[in-house]
């Protein structure tokens, strides 16, 4: 998303750099000075180089309290446009309410519509919400190969391709994904069938970028147990052996919140 400053905000950036301009050959003017001057009498030569100092001082101190003006708009104005960038995003992110992905559910050779839409309906319940195939306006399982990973304990794991659901109701789609746990605390470890906010492409290469970063910094941060997003409150979540952070719109939040 391009966000472009106002006129005003234009104006005095400009003013400003104008003025830098304007100081800096002055400051030059005023050196070219005190190269030309040359030794009188002491007395004389001590109150022209007093003088010249005294001007070199004073641009000097107006060109760094301009310089920190134009540092401060410029700061002013890139936060303005992240900030406009993340409501944006925000916005984007609460369109997709209503959908959810449902992952690690194996395909069924020649697997038809309505037993897809059964077997996520069943899935979906275990949140403790009662969820219908007439709740769903749309159930389809996503393009593409299995995957093999390997979990914490080293344990294989094939997942088929995800399955992407979307409600036709966004408040139903809420409480399940509030009362659906992707952790089994029996066996202590990760559930064959996860559930998870479909994310749009900002949210989601923010969470990459986050995960990336904590297996890169694990020795300082501890072991990266998860990165999620949980809601338009609380933005992207996350979960490492040390510490636990929530309310994370982008990196300058996520490294700010690491401090």
């Amino acid at each position: 998303m391009k966000t472009t400053m106002n006129s005003s905000t234009k104006t005095n950036t400009k003013d400003l750099a104008t003025s830098i301009a304007n100081k800096t050959a002055t400051l030059s003017s005023i050196m070219k000075m005190c190269e030309d001057l040359k030794p009188g009498s002491n007395s004389t030569f001590q109150s022209q180089m007093k003088t010249i100092l005294c001007l070199l001082t004073s641009q000097i101190m107006e060109i760094k309290e301009d310089v920190i003006k134009l540092d401060n708009r410029t700061s002013t104005t890139s936060d303005l446009a992240e900030s406009a960038l993340i409501s944006a995003e925000k916005s984007n992110q609460y369109t997709r309410r209503s959908t959810l992905i449902v992952s690690g559910v194996p395909a069924e050779p020649n697997e038809t519509s309505t037993q897809l839409e059964g077997k996520v309906a069943g899935i979906l319940s275990e949140s403790g919400t009662t969820v219908k195939t007439t709740d769903f306006t749309n159930c389809h399982r996503n393009a593409g190969a299995n995957k093999v990973i390997k979990d914490a304990g080293g344990f294989e794991r094939v997942i088929p391709p995800s399955i992407t659901v979307v409600f036709a109701k966004s408040s139903l789609s809420d409480k399940v994904l509030r009362g659906y746990s992707n952790y089994d605390g029996a066996t202590r470890r990760r559930k064959k069938t996860s559930v998870y906010p479909s994310l749009s492409p900002y949210f989601n290469q923010l969470r990459r970028e986050i995960s990336t970063y904590l297996n890169e910094n694990s020795a300082l941060h501890g072991k990266c147990k998860w990165v999620h997003y949980r809601s338009p409150s609380s933005g992207i979540c996350v979960k490492t052996e040390t510490l636990y952070l929530s309310g994370i719109f982008s990196m300058k939040d996520f490294l700010f919140k690491l401090k």
